[in-house]
């Protein structure tokens, strides 16, 4: 359904692409996570499949939907695209609603010039329904404030179900919420891609959300696939340095009063050229060349020492 094919973007001034040549596919009825730390090109991947890359990006391969490159879609096409071909999930709910607007507003936007006004208003209702608000018929006339931020969440995935899209974007669909309500949005996205057959992807930094709901994972770095695999196989032998270290440095029940192990340094800028492997700076197991080239994608990971 989504096939994203040696996919760069390099925006205005920087000294490297954002994201750099990366290919990865969602099948339909399909969860796939991409999962790295901030700054890794996660949510621009997001925006592109969306369309919405800065005017001034240069970019290079192609976004297939349904095969249609979207990169090359006419204006027309785009709005279709974004209705009903593909959705976002934002992370932050109070950010994607206007504190001025009722719920039914919000909701009905993209629906009332299909529908009209009282069909898109009874649907607004069969949504919040759909995502289990208890009361829709009075969440619709409600304002974003009288709403807590789980219910706010629900509302927003609502609004992505409206189009009924092929594919779902989650952008840390659950990071602004406390555990328990994370828990209860991450059975409902389960329940929904059961339900609507759509394909999703899932953007995280957490893994341990991503182990829960993804069939397959992608780890970015520096805005390069770093290793993929289906879940389990990648969560139970990571072949990457990179891959590694998020695992060792997610936190754990069982290690309550130890700080996990962190990846030393920080993720490289934009400003800074990588000639070779982008994680080599950080790695524990860099040789020289590693620093010479960067590794292609080759069996599921991008690394000399996976490959030796």
């Amino acid at each position: 359904m989504l096939e994203i094919d040696e996919l760069s973007v390099r925006l205005p001034h920087t000294a490297r692409p954002a994201i750099d040549g990366i290919s990865l596919t969602v099948a339909e009825n399909e969860t796939v996570g991409l999962v790295g730390e901030s700054g890794s090109g996660k949510s621009l991947t997001a925006r592109a499949v969306l369309g919405l890359l800065p005017a001034a990006a240069l970019t290079a391969g192609r976004i297939l939907m349904d095969g249609a490159d979207v990169l090359r879609m006419s204006p027309a096409a785009l709005r279709r695209h974004r209705t009903h071909g593909a959705a976002m999930i934002y992370q932050d709910p109070r950010a994607a609603i206007s504190p001025f607007r009722r719920i039914g507003d919000f909701l009905t936007e993209i629906l009332r010039e299909e529908l009209g006004a009282r069909a898109a208003r009874a649907r607004a209702v069969e949504l919040l329904g759909l995502v289990g608000l208890p009361e829709p018929e009075r969440h619709v006339r409600q304002h974003p404030h009288e709403l807590s931020g789980g219910m706010l969440q629900r509302v927003v995935i609502a609004a992505a179900l409206a189009g009924e899209p092929r594919l779902v974007l989650a952008d840390e669909p659950t990071t602004a919420l406390d555990v328990t309500t994370q828990a209860e949005i991450i059975r409902l996205l389960r329940d929904l891609r059961a339900r609507t057959a759509a394909g999703m992807l899932f953007i995280t930094h957490d893994l341990e959300l991503a182990a829960m709901i993804c069939d397959r994972v992608y780890v970015m770095y520096a805005g390069r696939i770093m290793e993929t695999g289906p879940t389990r196989r990648l969560f139970a032998d990571p072949r990457h340095p990179y891959t590694s270290g998020l695992l060792a440095a997610t936190p754990r029940v069982s290690d309550l009063g130890a700080l996990p192990p962190a990846i030393p340094g920080r993720p490289p800028d934009l400003l800074t050229a990588l000639p070779g492997c982008p994680f080599a700076p950080r790695c524990a197991h860099v040789t020289e060349s590693c620093t010479a080239a960067a590794p292609s994608l080759a069996d599921g990971v991008a690394c000399v020492k996976a490959g030796s």
